[in-house]
Formats: structure tokens, sequence, C-alpha cells
């Protein structure tokens, strides 16, 4: 999605390289904060400035938010889980996942806009192979 929209643009895919080699081999924290945080806002522009791009966004965010999670894990946050719905959750919210299945599925659920069954098949590979593959990695 990222690369048909913006042909030759690494920010995407330097990031998540970057957040590999941080999860694999401990590089510089701060170095790897910094460019995950100049990612998010560099995609916030984008995101804000040009409608035709706010879905191929979907996965520098998805990016950043990958690396935020190899410097500090998951956030759960919402005491209120068994309420707060997908409307209710701002982007900054949503994980490297759900963010990627926005951009697979070309919308967010919440705006009933995406192919329901493109998000339903990101969800079923995430589910049986990306896991498997992630715990797979674990030393």
């Amino acid at each position: 999605v990222w690369e048909q929209a913006l042909p030759g643009n690494p920010l995407a895919e330097g990031m998540l390289a970057i957040a590999r080699n941080y999860s694999r081999s401990g590089a510089d924290k701060d170095q790897v904060e910094e460019l995950a945080h100049k990612l998010w806002i560099t995609t916030g522009n984008i995101y804000a400035s040009q409608e035709e791009l706010q879905i191929p966004a979907m996965v520098a965010y998805a990016a950043a938010q990958a690396a935020y999670v190899a410097l500090w894990d998951e956030g759960f946050d919402h005491d209120d889980s068994k309420t707060v719905t997908d409307a209710d959750v701002e982007l900054d919210e949503i994980g490297a996942a759900g963010l990627a299945a926005i951009a697979i599925s070309g919308g967010m659920v919440q705006d009933e806009a995406g192919d329901v069954a493109k998000r339903r098949a990101f969800w079923r590979w995430w589910l049986h192979e990306a896991i498997a593959d992630a715990w797979a990695e674990i030393p």
C-alpha cells in the first residue's frame, strides 16, 4: 500500500528495519525513539495535508507503532475496555496491527469504510501466521 502510493519512499520500511534491529540487538534506544517520533510527525503531516494518502499513511503509522512496541511493549491503558469501541479510540491509540489492517482494507471500521474481506484476511493472517512467526523469534 505504502510502496504503491509513495514509490521509493523508505520511511516505513526503514523504521521497521530499525525496530527489528533494536529488538534483536539492542541498538541505541534514544535513536529508535527519535526516529519513530519523527516518522509519526512526518506521517501526521502527510495524513493531514494529502487526503489521497491517508490510507497509505497507516503503513507508516504502523511502522512507528511497531517501533514504540519494540521500545516499551504494547500499551493497554483502557480500564473501561468493555465499553470502548473502535469509534472511541484515537489514531495514536491504535496498535501496529490495527493500523496495518486499516491500510490493507482501505478504511476504518468506525467509518464503515474499507473492504471487510481484506480486513478479515489480514486478521486471519495475523492470528495464524504473524503471531506464530513472532513467537518463533523469541530466543
